[in-house]
């Protein structure tokens, strides 16, 4: 199984195994995974979604920029003392060669599960668009975490048995506050809050 810890990315430990529990625990077949990074949160799903699922994967794999990311992850691990682990630190390097969908296809072609997974290049907009009437058992959030972005994915995945995503904190108000609007839509659905104690900013809507 491929260590999502040897990807360069932002969702730690605590976050990779709550997305984990909730893969195992619901066993989604449908999954959209809207905002991939560089592909620590879709190897995340890769490892734990059903050996029957399929993975819908949407991104721009163009509004990162690999440089930037690198010399803060390599500042941070510094700054604390830390060791960076090996396959990290190649995986990093990597990264700035090939380019955020470069890279991401690098990761997903080394996974035993890669001919499950679909990349659309695009918004979540003009995926919404083009795909009005493709449902899913699940749909994981992490893209653009502006309100107007976040609320219109929500809005048109809200029947959706599974809507999580990230980012649920104070950084990020934008998505608070769709999410609550949700929430006090349906308040009768299933609610796993963020666990900003641990810096997993994961949450879970339910029907």
């Amino acid at each position: 199984m491929m260590n999502p810890n040897d990807i360069p990315g932002w969702i730690n430990q605590r976050h990779q195994e709550r997305l984990m529990e909730t893969l195992i625990n619901h066993k989604p077949q449908r999954i959209l995974e809207i905002g991939c990074g560089y592909g620590r949160s879709t190897v995340t799903i890769l490892n734990h979604m059903p050996d029957t699922a399929v993975l819908h994967t949407v991104d721009t794999y163009r509004h990162l920029d690999p440089r930037k990311f690198a010399k803060k992850h390599f500042k941070g691990y510094k700054r604390r003392g830390w060791a960076m682990p090996p396959a990290l630190t190649e995986n990093i390097h990597l990264m700035q060669q090939l380019g955020q969908r470069g890279f991401w296809e690098h990761i997903t072609a080394q996974h035993p599960r890669r001919q499950s997974v679909t990349a659309h290049e695009m918004t979540s907009v003009q995926y919404i668009q083009q795909y009005q009437d493709r449902a899913y058992d699940m749909v994981y959030l992490d893209g653009d975490h502006s309100y107007a972005a976040v609320k219109a994915e929500i809005t048109h995945y809200e029947q959706t048995p599974i809507l999580c995503g990230d980012d649920y904190g104070p950084a990020h108000p934008g998505v608070i506050q769709a999410v609550d609007e949700l929430r006090l839509k349906y308040p009768d659905r299933a609610w796993q809050p963020s666990e900003q104690h641990v810096k997993s900013g994961y949450w879970v809507v339910r029907i």
